[in-house]
């Protein structure tokens, strides 16, 4: 449970692209954290043994470490929260239809709109990011991609 309210204090936080849906914003923003921290990660563990041996390196190390295993955890969750609402959000609006007639005072006929969900929509933005940043599809959102 502990684990949940992190990752819904993060959410709160996360700054996110306005381009980029919720999902996909939050793994490209701890992707970049990633990257930005392992970066001086790599020098340290250049340097020579010596300092490699002081507790100050194996204090950073360990959070490093803590840090690196925190955010994939974070990925990974997003990752499956979204995979479970796939299956859920897709199936009842797929077999709706796609136009819908209208009835309006305006017009005899009425008008005819789209009967496209936003929720789908959402799914389509998320699965192109996805494939954008090389982040694996489930099957059943790249079928409906």
């Amino acid at each position: 449970m502990e684990g949940k309210a992190l990752v819904d204090k993060v959410d709160e936080r996360a700054p996110i692209f306005n381009n980029l849906p919720p999902i996909t914003g939050a793994l490209n923003w701890t992707t970049g954290l990633l990257e930005r921290i392992s970066e001086p990660m790599e020098k340290l563990d250049i340097l020579s043994q010596s300092v490699k041996d002081r507790e100050e390196f194996k204090d950073v190390k360990k959070l490093y470490n803590s840090l690196c295993k925190n955010l994939k955890e974070y990925n990974d969750h997003k990752k499956k929260l979204w995979e479970a609402g796939v299956e859920e959000n897709t199936e009842g609006k797929l077999n709706k239809y796609l136009l819908l007639r209208e009835e309006t005072d305006i017009a005899v006929e009425g008008f005819v709109r789209v009967n496209f969900d936003p929720v789908l929509v959402r799914l389509l933005r998320e699965v192109k990011y996805f494939l954008l940043l090389n982040i694996e599809v489930p099957e059943k959102a790249s079928l409906l991609y």
